[in-house]
């Protein structure tokens, strides 16, 4: 029996975000397929006394600026790293001096891990580019769309979530955080240009009026302080996830306009509602909507609103994404990424 240690991410600032999505949608399938790989899964923290005791570390999470990473370790280690846009993106993302040393400690222990899982090839490229990590040690497995996320046709339900959010007969729908890469700004203005009210869910859009512009990740702050005040975009907040997908499920479009993406949960989560969705032609978003989205460059403003138009304007092609997007979705599951991260560690364990 290969015994697991499950770093827990409660203490780790990433709970209420993509990796707490991560982190525990996987443990929930790694539990259920344990048993017949013959791995024994337990979730500990950073400083359990038995820490040395696991065959295997799994780190679901890799800081780039945070020295989170040991780099003398007698179990073997696994990390997960989802995406490495700040070194991308570097004058957007500026580290300060403790974070570009964390960042040479966080390399350097990355030199001792046996695997780096990923969630996207976009990803893997990024991560052999900027971490310099040998392909050979990457891994990449996609993720699944949450299993409470789907599409609602319950006109009860829609009309208690429709009501409690006072949302307006049509808009376009956009979840997630509001760093720089998010274009947020860019989708403001393109459905300014259609006319049409725009609905964000998550909890970034509603704390930003307490954030310092001045802060040099913070830039695009100031616009966005400006342009929220418009009556003509609702900012949610953290929803559930049975009112995430009601709200989806009543969206005329869903639009990702960001410049990168590690994954992408939200267009998945999307089209599992049966939204049409519109999205950046960049990273990881071609392979995760396949043939279930309309493009654009991100850098182009005309061409999201060319996008927008082009979905809103023609049902057939509405009608043809929704169908595409249901197909798309099937296509991910995290049954199918729970066993191919236990394929991981066996073969792991397997070499020792």
């Amino acid at each position: 029996m290969i015994k697991v240690g499950f770093i827990n991410i409660q203490n780790s600032g990433h709970a209420g975000r993509g990796i707490g999505t991560y982190a525990s949608n996987l443990l929930k399938d790694l539990y259920k397929y344990q048993d017949e790989f013959q791995v024994q899964i337990t979730e500990i923290s950073t400083d359990d006394p038995n820490f040395n005791s696991f065959d295997l570390i799994h780190y679901p999470y890799f800081d780039l600026f945070f020295h989170s990473l040991p780099i003398l370790h007698t179990p073997k280690f696994v990390v997960t790293c989802h995406d490495v846009i700040p070194l991308e993106f570097s004058n957007h993302y500026p580290p300060g001096v403790r974070g570009a040393a964390n960042l040479l400690l966080q390399k350097l222990a990355l030199k001792n891990v046996s695997a780096v899982i990923t969630d996207s090839y976009a990803s893997v490229k990024a991560i052999r580019k900027y971490l310099s990590v040998d392909h050979s040690r990457i891994k990449m497995i996609y993720l699944g769309p949450v299993k409470e996320v789907h599409k609602i046709t319950d006109p009860k339900k829609l009309s208690l979530v429709k009501e409690k959010f006072n949302l307006p007969d049509k808009f376009i729908l956009n979840v997630g955080d509001i760093n720089w890469n998010k274009n947020i700004p860019g989708l403001i203005e393109a459905c300014e240009k259609v006319n049409l009210p725009l609905v964000i869910i998550g909890k970034g859009a509603v704390t930003v009026d307490k954030l310092d512009p001045g802060h040099p990740e913070l830039k695009h702050i100031g616009l966005l302080q400006e342009k929220f005040k418009s009556p003509k975009i609702l900012r949610l907040g953290f929803v559930s996830d049975s009112e995430f997908a009601a709200v989806a499920s009543m969206a005329i479009l869903y639009c990702q306009p960001s410049f990168a993406e590690g994954f992408g949960f939200s267009v998945l989560h999307a089209m599992a509602c049966g939204a049409p969705v519109v999205c950046s032609r960049s990273h990881s978003l071609p392979e995760i909507c396949g043939p279930a989205a309309v493009y654009f460059d991100p850098q182009n403003p005309d061409e999201i609103v060319a996008a927008m138009k082009k979905v809103l304007t023609n049902a057939s092609l509405r009608s043809d994404l929704i169908k595409k997007g249901f197909a798309q979705a099937g296509n991910f599951s995290w049954d199918t990424a729970a066993i191919a991260t236990l394929n991981v560690y066996k073969s792991i364990i397997s070499r020792t």
